[in-house]
């Protein structure tokens, strides 16, 4: 999945390592993950954990926030994040 390959570039430029996730579907809250593992991790049926419902994911600075749709749409929230995945994720995929 090349999304994932984006989000991870654009953590790691945003110094990203610890985050909180909330899956609204599920009613699931897990604090203090790290967010490169999250990416990677699939459930016990082999679905790629974040992608199987909505799921927002922050850290404990609320300057930003990644919301992650059940239909693989992705969405940033936040001066800096937002500034870095414009520059990083090419134009084809970008809704303004």
């Amino acid at each position: 999945m090349q999304i994932i390959y984006f989000i991870e570039n654009i953590i790691k430029w945003c110094h990203i390592e610890k985050v909180s996730l909330f899956q609204m579907d599920y009613r699931e809250y897990f604090e203090n993950e790290n967010i490169t593992q999250l990416l990677y991790e699939r459930d016990k049926d082999g679905y790629i954990f974040q992608w199987y419902a909505e799921t927002f994911i922050f850290d404990k600075s609320k300057e930003w926030l990644i919301y992650l749709s059940h239909e693989n749409t992705i969405s940033f929230t936040g001066e800096k994040i937002v500034t870095i995945a414009k520059q990083m994720i090419p134009l084809c995929y970008l809704i303004a």
